[in-house]
């Protein structure tokens, strides 16, 4: 199993390593679809830092005001530490994840994540729900079948 950040920071490097660098929106929603992606394949889980459901999707707080000094621009630097390499497994996944929305804007990862029926629209309830935690039985159950 990984931590939240090194799989934050994978991200942003292997985004930026291909030219496309990623907004902190578009991060959160790239970590989403990477924790489902890799839970998919191995039944376990890519890191057990929870989601939170906000008004734009999913989001894994703690990675949110790691970056959110960049605003909507893309995170140009970070900081890759000793010990941030994953398993061969989790970086392909991630590789794959990022390579799939390479050209997706943060908005329309958004829509995906908004979708009715899906676990961000059970959770969130038209806003009742806003901020409120994205169980990983509801994750699984709505979007890992």
């Amino acid at each position: 199993m990984c931590n939240v950040k090194q799989v934050a920071r994978n991200i942003i490097r292997y985004s930026n390593s291909i030219n496309a660098p990623v907004s902190n929106l578009k991060l959160q929603k790239l970590l989403y679809f990477a924790w489902i992606e890799y839970y998919k394949k191995t039944k376990r889980y890519l890191f057990t830092e929870e989601f939170s459901a906000w008004q734009f999707g999913p989001v894994v707080p703690e990675i949110y005001y790691d970056y959110c000094a960049y605003g909507g621009l893309p995170i140009t630097r970070v900081d890759f530490r000793f010990g941030d390499t994953l398993c061969s497994e989790a970086e392909e996944i991630i590789k794959n994840v990022v390579e799939e929305n390479e050209y997706r804007t943060a908005l329309q990862l958004v829509n995906e994540t908004h979708k009715p029926g899906h676990v961000w629209d059970y959770v969130y309830r038209n806003g009742a729900g806003n901020r409120n935690t994205i169980r990983f039985q509801d994750l699984i159950r709505l979007e890992c079948n």
